[in-house]
């Protein structure tokens, strides 16, 4: 069994939080869009980010690999993200149970159709992390 590294409960913290936000979410009567899909980005990007470190954790990769597996990751993550959105709009629909959802088949159609567009975002979102990663590391050689 490998050691999880220093400041992994942060993530985990993080996906309490999210997990706490949506639950309080789910109670509240509220059909707009951004608080299912801000859930969902944050759930995606934190599973991702789960993943990613549990996998490359004590590995040795090079500069460019990891800049390629951050974009992958933020693509996977910007990927997952609308699928996730609609996952927990339509719970709500379900849990609420109203004669008109909140969220109609025609917003979750959409929102499944954005998901090219959110893969794009978090692959780029996931390119400027690992390059400012490459930036902190080359500061901290420099310094020493």
């Amino acid at each position: 069994m490998t050691k999880s590294p220093a400041g992994a409960c942060g993530p985990r913290f993080a996906l309490l939080l999210t997990g706490a936000a949506t639950l309080a979410w789910l109670s509240l009567e509220d059909p707009s869009l951004w608080p299912p899909l801000s859930l969902g980005t944050a759930l995606a990007s934190l599973l991702t980010l789960q993943v990613l470190v549990g996998r490359l954790y004590r590995r040795d990769i090079g500069v460019g690999r990891r800049i390629v597996l951050a974009t992958a990751g933020g693509s996977l993550a910007g990927a997952c993200a609308a699928p996730i959105a609609v996952g927990l709009m339509q719970f709500k629909n379900v849990q609420h149970a109203h004669s008109i959802p909140d969220f109609p088949v025609v917003i979750l159609i959409s929102t499944l159709q954005l998901a090219p567009q959110m893969a794009l975002g978090g692959a780029l979102a996931g390119m400027a992390l690992g390059l400012s990663g490459l930036l902190l590391h080359e500061g901290r050689r420099a310094a020493q």
